[in-house]
This record gives structure tokens, sequence and C-alpha cells, in this order.
């Protein structure tokens, strides 16, 4: 394997764990929006079984004081989620820009200068081409 093949290999890697990493995130963000959901339901539940709304009464539910507290800190959550995967996405856009430039190149046809004896040999076809006048 040449050098060019294991940049090439190390590329699609770093595209797979790219999309892993979004993948990821995006599994956790269902996650997350989903126990928000949850905590939520939970705090109107319990704030039309206790009927006190309030949650700076001192007869607030503490189970919809808890849950309500927990909710917020998901929603700072999904938004920090949300920015990572902005990250995430960058990440993987470059990763892709990278592997496709690196077989772009691979596909070209790969042009060397010739060496030194080349190029007297081709020197001397030149000199010997040329019609004495």
């Amino acid at each position: 394997m040449g050098h060019h093949d294991k940049l090439i290999a190390r590329a699609r890697h770093h595209v797979q764990r790219a999309t892993d990493t979004v993948e990821g995130i995006d599994a956790t963000v269902r996650h997350v929006q989903a126990l928000h959901v949850e905590l939520t339901n939970r705090v109107k539940d319990e704030e039309a079984r206790t009927r006190i709304r309030d949650p700076r009464s001192f007869a607030y539910s503490t189970v919809a004081l808890e849950a309500r507290v927990r909710a917020e800190n998901l929603a700072k959550s999904l938004q920090d989620l949300s920015n990572r995967r902005s990250s995430a996405v960058r990440d993987y856009a470059a990763a892709c820009d990278l592997l496709r430039a690196l077989e772009l190149q691979s596909r070209r046809p790969m042009i060397s200068p010739p060496s030194k004896r080349e190029s007297r040999t081709l020197a001397g076809a030149d000199e010997r081409s040329t019609p004495d006048a």
C-alpha cells in the first residue's frame, strides 16, 4: 500500500468517525427530547392534580418543581447538543472534502519529471532530429 493509499484510507476512517459522531449526537438529541416531553407532561399532570400552577407558591408540588428544573436543564443540554452537532457536521464536511480531493488526485495520471538521463537522451534526440541546412 503506497503513501497515497494510506492517506485515502485515513481520510475514509476520518469520514466514518465523523459520521458516527453526527449519528451519535442525533440519537442523543432524540433521547433527550423524549425525556423533555415526558418531564413537561409530568409537570402538567402534577399541576393539574394539585391545582397549583405557580412554582413560587409554598404549596407547589415538589415533584412538579423537580421535574420542571430537570426539564429546564434538558432544554439547556439540547442547545449544547445542537451546537456540538453543528460542529460535527462541519467536521464531516471537511473530512468529505479532503477524501474527495485525495480520490480525485489518485485518479489523475501522475506525471513525474524526466530523470537526468531521460533529459539528456531527449535533448540528444532533438539535436539529431533537426535538419542541417
